[in-house]
């Protein structure tokens, strides 16, 4: 027997199989597919059977792995390879909890660098260590802080607040899975991830603010003004939060009408994505990891200045206003045109208040009247 070490450490979560052939340091295993995703690196060891238990519906072993002997290379229909004596990448991962029975506790375990199963292995392991203190139904508040670090010392930095009655541990999950599935989605030959650090604090009450009301300092403004956006917030328990956000109002604008969009995070990115589709080719790594980083977090409430001008996107960058000419450009030729995604508004403003202990929910728009243009 042989087993496939998917998880490792704290938590422990193995795949076994029965060695089907053997020569020199090429090894077949299984008879069948694992979950034929073709080509991967997965590390495996001696696996020592204690028990088998027989069953007319399906028959199991019992068994316990020992020491890693090498790693699986391919995952086929009809088997899986590996060869003895390699050694396969592993994604540390270390969880320091604070937890609501007063204790601090660090979890410290390694996962598989595989585009498929990593992001799955890491939502599994942060669900499972927040499942076995924390509460699963009923008031519940999560703080999450959390870094990506990779190996040129960039990083994806994650923090949020998720709050409510039912699974925020699979929320908060896949709050630190989701950026880790883009990076390895982009399947960029120089990503190398160093390692995985989240730390949270948990608490026994339900933090989510709703957006009821919005209102500005200036109904009427002139380029250059500065200006304050005020969002009025309900908590569960029936107070008020008030948040203001300074707001500068561009010197350039050359409308006559500015609309303010204010909202969470999620409503605002949600936005941001009709008009800027995340789903855009980055051109490379850096430039992936400042747009994972410019994701809005939901414990801020953010304020988007924008105007009814077209935008542009080209190779995963917004340009917002693009003078006509330069749109005329870009329309003339059909090599670049392909490559270019337009929207019909621009942002020309992007503000946000500081973090809050609540999670922020709704979204409200502005509409503000500029003055003196040209003057």
């Amino acid at each position: 027997m042989v087993s496939l070490s998917l998880v490792r450490g704290d938590l422990n979560l193995n795949v076994d199989c029965t060695v089907t052939y053997r020569k020199g340091n090429d090894l077949y295993a299984c008879g069948h597919r694992f979950l034929m995703v073709g080509p991967t690196r997965i590390p495996f060891s001696e696996s020592h059977v204690l028990a088998t238990v027989p069953s007319v519906a399906s028959s199991f072993k019992i068994d316990v792995p020992g020491p890693e002997v090498g790693t699986i290379r391919q995952d086929r229909f009809g088997a899986i390879y590996g060869v003895v004596g390699e050694k396969a990448p592993m994604i540390p991962v270390h969880i320091h909890l604070d937890s609501t029975l007063n204790t601090k506790t660090d979890y410290n375990f390694e996962i598989i660098e595989q585009s498929f199963l990593s992001p799955l292995l890491l939502n599994m392991g942060i669900v499972s260590t927040l499942n076995g203190t924390e509460r699963s139904l009923g008031p519940s508040t999560l703080n999450l802080r959390a870094s990506i670090n990779l190996s040129d010392g960039e990083a994806v930095k994650i923090e949020d607040v998720v709050s409510g009655e039912l699974s925020t541990a699979g929320v908060a999950g896949a709050s630190v899975s989701t950026p880790l599935n883009y990076l390895l989605d982009g399947e960029f030959p120089d990503l190398s991830i160093r390692g995985i650090d989240l730390t949270v604090v948990s608490s026994d009450e339900r933090r989510v603010a709703t957006l009821e009301q919005v209102w500005s300092s200036q109904s009427e403004v002139r380029p250059g003004d500065h200006i304050e956006v005020t969002g009025l917030l309900r908590t569960p328990s029936g107070g008020t939060l008030v948040e203001k956000i300074p707001v500068d109002i561009p010197e350039s604008i050359s409308d006559k009408r500015l609309s303010v969009v204010v909202g969470s995070g999620a409503s605002l990115n949600a936005l941001q994505n009709l008009l800027t589709p995340f789903s855009t080719t980055p051109r490379d790594l850096h430039q992936l990891v400042r747009a994972l980083n410019r994701m809005r977090r939901n414990n801020r409430l953010y304020a988007l200045v924008m105007t009814p001008q077209r935008s542009l996107t080209l190779q995963g960058e917004e340009y917002p206003s693009p003078p006509p000419s330069l749109v005329q450009t870009f329309l003339a030729d059909p090599a670049v045109s392909s490559s270019v995604v337009y929207g019909n508004a621009s942002v020309i403003g992007d503000y946000q208040t500081q973090p809050t202990q609540y999670t922020i929910q709704g979204e409200k728009t502005l509409y503000l009247k500029v003055e003196n243009l040209g003057n």
